[in-house]
């Protein structure tokens, strides 16, 4: 399982595992002081707890990292700040340039508090403290990459949540305003 932890300016990968025994789901229960068999059975099973293993940290934004994602492959990385962007990174430890920057997505006039990938993963979506919240290209294949597809705007307040419906034809942005908005992918309009 893969885990994030937000830093200031930075983001850290990190891989979180569970200590678990062969054929239980949960930690073997501490040995007992007066049973030496089960001392050493106990201590062969858990090998102690395993701890997160930190993978690669993610350095460029210049502000906090308030929104993390991952792309549905795993392969991608998507990050937004308070520095008023939202970054692609790579993130497949297989590729000559992971933990890089891929694109910065430039727009946004206030932090970046929200990031979601699509479900096919080809399309990202940013909400701010603009009041806005943006699709963008996150094909690499394509020659609009990193670039904005449309804006949603609506909210009178900070965007500070945005997600993808399960097919990827609908968004849906929280508001800072008290309101919940949903939103046509091909249109932009709510």
């Amino acid at each position: 399982m893969n885990a994030v932890i937000k830093l200031m300016g930075q983001l850290a990968i990190v891989l979180a595992t569970n200590a678990s025994v062969v054929g239980q789901d949960r930690p073997a229960s501490p040995p007992t002081p007066d049973s030496s068999n089960e001392k050493s059975s106990a201590r062969q099973s858990t090998n102690f707890l395993n701890k997160p293993l930190l993978l690669h940290t993610l350095e460029a934004h210049t502000s906090f990292v308030n929104a993390a994602s991952f792309s549905p492959d795993g392969k991608t990385v998507l990050t937004g700040s308070w520095d008023e962007t939202a970054r692609l990174w790579d993130a497949d430890p297989q590729s000559k340039t992971w933990g890089k920057t891929l694109r910065t997505l430039e727009g946004h006039t206030n932090g970046v508090s929200a990031a979601s990938f699509s479900p096919d993963g080809k399309t990202v979506l940013t909400g701010s403290d603009d009041n806005t919240a943006r699709l963008w290209d996150a094909d690499p294949r394509s020659k609009t990459w990193g670039k904005p597809l449309r804006t949603l705007e609506g909210h009178t307040r900070s965007v500070v949540a945005a997600s993808f419906s399960p097919d990827g034809k609908t968004v849906l942005t929280g508001s800072s305003d008290d309101t919940a908005r949903l939103w046509d992918v091909t249109t932009g309009k709510p």
